[in-house]
């Protein structure tokens, strides 16, 4: 079943033009900037005149090149299709907000840039919110190039979507550079911008050069290089069409969402608890794999507290709870779940005048189950809202997705070409020599040609019982011709290298169902990635011959496949990485039918801590977890024995019974935690299954046992002297804890658990952890942390189960693959049993029946 949405129609809201900030699009906090902003740039680079160091640069840093451009000035704003597509204008007399990041925050992981050989270039990825009008955008680089090359003849070029705006000569004699480089703002375009470095570069060999030699570098500083946006904030047409024109990939910091609700008692009940999951999990997915914070805040008094740079503003509740602060006219547009837009100017006459502009989003309804409906809706939408300020969801029908899902799953077996994938037929060149071709039909544009080409697909957790197997990769693909005879097409995957093609025809080739297969324990829970990357050499390339590269193309085409076997899936656990890739088990099924949420409070910190964990989960898959269970302080005589169970709460709040099956546990009024001693090879030995430890007691008279990783635990409990009056829970001291076990409840389902010292330190704790350098190195059961990545602090566990896909078949077919001689040896034994009890029995019946018969007869 698919999800359906249908509107209906509310009554229209007064139409301002007023800045959206949304819980799908977010801006990050943002710093006031008191200065004017600069002068707009100009698109047309200049020429780069030597410049003198700044005044405040340390006297230790290089200045061997600081160099600057001196752009025209411009008035054009950002190009690209604005909110509503409605004309935008910037706040009168605001100061210019001001956000500042290193390249390599834009880089996922990398720290430098390393441009190798006589031609190379490489790009960066820049988002750009269609909620900022651009006042100045500087690049502050750093670079180092080799001392080799010639100065004359050696060229750092910059580039902003695909126009050279900076161009810098590579000195050898002073290796190391910086430049200040302004971007024209009548370059930059709503959403993903462009920003490619290039270099040409040669050295002084008095005769002809290798265009690969290893003297041939420049590397680009990601972590000293930075990127400075000064902008005001547009105030777009107040229009639900307007969300999705906001970038997705944020990258400018961390997103924050502030999620108002009308508390009681500064708590939230369970229906708001749910709708605030929902909120924030939309919003996380709106902002793919990067982090988002999410907060609770009560919403009275409103709008005095509004503060618009801290994050995106959203109001959840029913139309009773929230009509005090937004009107009673409003109040009469809500008549089923709604969805809509509200602005500062909204409220004047009702909730007084606010201290600065802002607009919100609006979740509400007359009851719960609207209010729940249109949480939920906000989710599941992948297409444009109405272009209305706000809309009626009047039904939504739920998609029944299979278990161990996720985006680009190969389900039960089926083969799914690269088109399915998401790859389009692809010319690709080599690194080499790269070739060019004409863009579109009869274009006259040269566009470069991509050297590899990566496909995404999406794999459950768990290893594969039973014998070894294998994944098919069927290829079509073409090359050109006149290659030298060592030209290949490389195949890798998650950066394993599986296999060389040759390309051996010297008048090319077209090739047809080319298959090749790869064992499937090169895969990785959750998303893998395979690429294809071809090296094509020139025929000729002695060290003074003319080299192209026009024919070293290679064309793969959209209707190659990838197939992996059907097979059913084992997972030891507790396995947090796991958790990080696949969100195994708790995701098992991806909206959420196996999971409960129980929180140790309803306060405001604990559950920003749980929305924030809960929208990082949903961007494991994409979906958000609506059919989850979440509630707090529920009754533990009543556990939730048919789900897997999260858990989240400061330490003095959480359930000691389940707590005390745990690596880390608080009970009679101590922290009793599990310190590994010493770690050792032992021979491997099930945990439960009797006949499991039998066969491997047979099979080791045959062969050696099977290894495995043990380890020898200290138990402590530690406690303050009787004169502290500080609770236990002050041990962790401002470490958080996230830790997984099995249940005490329900044999075989998962408990994780996130904790720290007080609500406030687990929130913060919770927001540093969904941090892509925490999240993504999430290993072993159980990790403790700080703030800095160096005090991340993982440990194995002490104890282990399985779970799984389990039924007799794949339980013989495991059992058989891996104790095949204790398995013989036990058939032929009861083999030998059953022919001699037949023998028994029939000598009996003989005598019985026939006594007269002779024994020998």
């Amino acid at each position: 079943m698919h999800h359906g949405l249908c509107f209906g129609p509310s009554r229209g809201l007064p139409g301002s033009a007023l800045l959206l900030m949304t819980a799908i699009a977010l801006s990050p906090m943002v710093i006031a900037q008191d200065a004017a902003p600069q002068a707009a740039d100009a698109a047309a680079p200049a020429a780069v005149q030597p410049a003198n160091p700044p005044a405040d640069q340390p006297a230790d840093q290089p200045t061997d090149q600081v160099t600057d451009q001196s752009p025209n000035p411009s008035t054009s704003p950002p190009t690209g299709q604005a909110m509503g597509q409605s004309a935008t204008q910037s706040a009168n007399g605001a100061a210019p907000l001001r956000a500042e990041q290193d390249l390599a925050s834009f880089l996922y992981g990398k720290t430098s840039i390393m441009l190798q050989g006589a031609q190379a270039r490489a790009s960066v990825t820049l988002p750009l919110p269609a909620a900022w009008d651009v006042q100045a955008f500087t690049l502050r680089l750093k670079y180092r190039n080799s001392g080799s090359l010639v100065r004359d003849r050696s060229q750092l070029r910059v580039a902003l979507n695909g126009l050279i705006i900076g161009q810098f000569a590579l000195d050898p004699e002073r290796p190391e550079g910086e430049a200040r480089i302004p971007l024209p703002r009548d370059l930059l375009e709503v959403g993903s911008n462009y920003l490619e470095f290039s270099v040409a570069q040669h050295t002084n060999r008095p005769s002809c050069e290798d265009p690969r030699a290893p003297e041939l570098w420049t590397q680009i500083d990601a972590k000293a290089s930075t990127l400075t946006l000064e902008y005001q904030r547009l105030f777009p047409t107040l229009k639900l069409s307007g969300i999705n024109n906001f970038v997705k990939r944020h990258r400018w910091g961390q997103g924050r969402l502030r999620i108002l609700m009308p508390l009681t008692d500064g708590k939230a009940d369970a229906d708001q608890l749910r709708w605030g999951a929902l909120v924030a999990q939309a919003a996380a997915i709106g902002l793919l794999f990067n982090p988002l914070e999410s907060r609770l805040e009560p919403l009275h008094p409103f709008a005095k507290q509004v503060n618009a740079h801290y994050g995106d503003i959203v109001l959840v509740g029913t139309r009773d709870q929230l009509k005090g602060a937004l009107g009673a006219d409003w109040a009469d547009t809500v008549t089923d779940a709604y969805l809509g837009i509200r602005s500062s100017q909204d409220l004047a006459g009702t909730a007084g005048k606010a201290a600065e502009p802002w607009v919100a989003l609006v979740v509400s309804g007359r009851d719960e189950a609207e209010v729940t409906r249109a949480a939920t809706a906000l989710g599941v939408m992948r297409e444009p809202l109405p272009a209305m300020p706000s809309a009626l969801i009047k039904t939504l029908e739920l998609p029944d997705i299979p278990d161990n899902t996720g985006p680009h799953a190969l389900i039960d077996g089926a083969v799914a070409s690269f088109a399915d994938l998401g790859a389009s037929t692809t010319t690709l060149t080599s690194p080499l020599l790269p070739a060019t071709l004409f863009s579109g039909e009869g274009g006259d544009v040269l566009a470069d040609l991509p050297t590899s080409l990566g496909l995404n697909f999406w794999v459950p957790a768990g290893f594969f019982p039973g014998r070894p197997l294998e994944g098919v990769v069927t290829l079509n693909f073409s090359y050109g011709a006149r290659l030298r005879g060592d030209s290949v097409l490389n195949l890798s995957l998650n950066g394993i290298f599986v296999r060389a093609i040759p390309l051996d025809q010297p008048a090319g080739s077209v090739e047809r169902g080319y298959e090749v297969r790869f064992p499937l324990s090169l895969l990785r829970p959750g998303s893998n990635q395979l690429d294809l990357s071809p090296m094509l050499v020139p025929s000729y390339t002695g060290e003074c011959d003319l080299r192209q590269g026009e024919n070293l193309l290679l064309t793969i085409d959209a209707e190659s496949s990838l197939q992996l076997p059907p097979v059913q899936r084992l997972a030891t656990l507790p396995d947090l990485e796991l958790l990080a890739r696949a969100g195994y088990p708790w995701l098992r099924d991806p909206t959420g039918s196996d999971l409960a949420v129980e929180l140790g409070d309803a306060t405001p910190a604990t559950a920003s801590a749980a929305w924030t964990l809960l929208g990082r989960m949903a961007q494991i898959t994409g979906v958000p977890l609506f059919r989850a269970s979440i509630g707090s302080n529920i009754d533990e005589q009543q556990p939730n024995e048919d789900r897997d169970l999260l858990m989240i709460g400061a330490v003095p709040v959480l359930k000691s019974k389940l707590c005390a099956a745990g690596p880390i546990s608080c009970r009679d009024g101590q922290v009793r935690i599990d310190y590994p001693v010493l770690e050792a090879v032992m021979p491997a030995k099930p945990d439960k299954q009797w006949a499991e430890r039998g066969l491997a007691g047979i099979e080791s008279w045959f062969d050696p046992p099977k290894g495995r990783l043990g380890r020898f635990d200290a138990r402590f409990g530690l406690t303050e002297p009787e004169s502290s009056t500080r609770p236990s829970g002050d041990l962790l001291g401002e470490r958080g804890a996230l830790f997984s076990f099995e249940s005490p409840n329900a044999p075989g389902r998962a408990v994780l658990m996130l904790t720290a010292r007080t609500p406030e330190l687990l929130q913060e704790r919770t927001a540093r952890l969904v941090q892509p350098d925490f999240w993504y190195n999430l290993k072993g059961g159980m990790v403790l942390w700080e703030q800095t990545e160096q005090s991340l602090f993982s440990q194995s566990p002490r104890r282990t189960f399985t779970v799984g896909e389990v039924n007799t078949g794949t339980w013989l077919n495991y059992l058989l693959s891996a104790y095949p001689a204790a398995l013989i040896s036990v058939t032929l034994l009861l083999a030998v049993l059953l022919a001699s009890l037949l023998f028994v029995v029939t000598g009996r019946f003989r005598r019985r029946r026939h006594p007269q018969v002779p024994e020998d007869a």
